[in-house]
């Protein structure tokens, strides 16, 4: 199949996230894009996680042929991962005069590396020139499938809905955890909810919704509460109204809400497998990481829980510059 290059890139996604528009919105600032939508929706998402406005070129499509057709208008063509058959189709067909590459979300910690499954991954890695990874976890991931090509660091997987950070002022207590997010069973809700049912003296406030609401409510004491979900542009007023974000997942490929958190000037506790954890957190700068055992949560908590401790790392919280960050993540497309 010919055809004369005149777009940039062409990026090959699921489906329409707010965050990863307003990163192709950056992007179509600096570079001529197209970005091909294989879904419209996913039915376990609110219907604001689509609500951002589009101001890129775009197609919603699943139809292999014809997304070939617009990859091959492009001097570069990004994949979004290799999990939808269109990834393949592309990547197998598409000429070699243009770039393969890939966009990488997927971490160590959640992604198969054995077997089959790794074979696959390496055999469509083989025509990927370049790849651009969130993290270190991502990146390590490419290294256990021995990919040969570029590797480019993000920093995130999008942009998520930047607030003006508060100002910085000390605080007296720290007793409101907050954890944002779907109540299924990666995030691991049990862990802390065990924790704080046995410290009465924290309160604890889960906002999601999920299959796992009901069985979460039957184990939680009074000191835990359940908020149902808020508009993500409105969810800065949640974070603003606690002292601390809490994410414990088993499983968690990268974790938006942990720079919305951050955004919004609360210290983070976030589990060891949590993707973002290299890149975003610091032990005793912004925020702690910890084990999935009780002993190192309640020494997560015991730390930031100290008064003094949290507002130095408050103070750190709210003087970082969330603007420059974002500035990395699109300049990292344009290199």
């Amino acid at each position: 199949m010919q055809s004369i290059c005149h777009l940039d890139k062409v990026f090959i996604t699921n489906i329409p996230s707010f965050y990863k528009i307003k990163l192709y919105n950056k992007i179509a600032e600096y570079q001529k894009i197209k970005v091909i939508f294989l879904e419209k929706a996913h039915s376990d998402r609110l219907s604001d996680f689509y609500d951002e406005p589009i101001q890129f070129e775009y197609k919603f499509t699943n139809n292999p042929v014809l997304i070939l057709y617009i990859a091959s208008s492009a001097k570069e063509v990004v994949l979004g991962g290799w999990s939808y058959s269109a990834y393949w189709f592309v990547n197998t067909l598409l000429s070699s005069k243009h770039i393969h590459s890939v966009a990488v979300e997927s971490s160590v910690y959640e992604s198969e590396q054995h077997g089959l499954k790794k074979i696959l991954k390496q055999l469509f890695l083989k025509k990927i020139n370049r790849a651009y990874v969130s993290g270190e976890p991502q990146k390590k991931l490419l290294e256990n499938l021995c990919f040969t090509g570029k590797t480019i660091k993000t920093y995130g997987v999008g942009l998520y809905n930047r607030v003006v950070t508060p100002s910085f002022s000390e605080k007296k207590t720290v007793a409101k955890f907050l954890y944002v997010g779907r109540f299924v069973p990666a995030k691991n809700l049990p862990f802390i909810i065990n924790y704080f049912n046995r410290h009465p003296e924290f309160q604890l406030t889960l906002v999601g919704y999920g299959p796992l609401e009901d069985d979460l409510k039957r184990i939680s004491s009074s000191n835990i509460l359940f908020l149902p979900p808020v508009e993500n542009k409105k969810l800065y007023e949640i974070y603003q109204q606690n002292d601390v974000f809490v994410l414990p997942s088993v499983s968690e490929a990268w974790g938006l809400v942990v720079q919305e958190a951050l955004n919004s000037g609360l210290p983070v506790l976030v589990s060891e497998f949590v993707g973002c954890n290299t890149e975003l957190i610091t032990d005793g700068q912004n925020g702690y990481i910890f084990k999935l055992s009780p002993e190192s949560f309640s020494r997560a908590v015991d730390l930031i829980s100290d008064v003094s401790n949290y507002n130095k790392i408050r103070k750190n919280v709210c003087s970082f510059d969330y603007e420059l960050e974002e500035q990395k993540q699109v300049e990292a497309y344009l290199a």
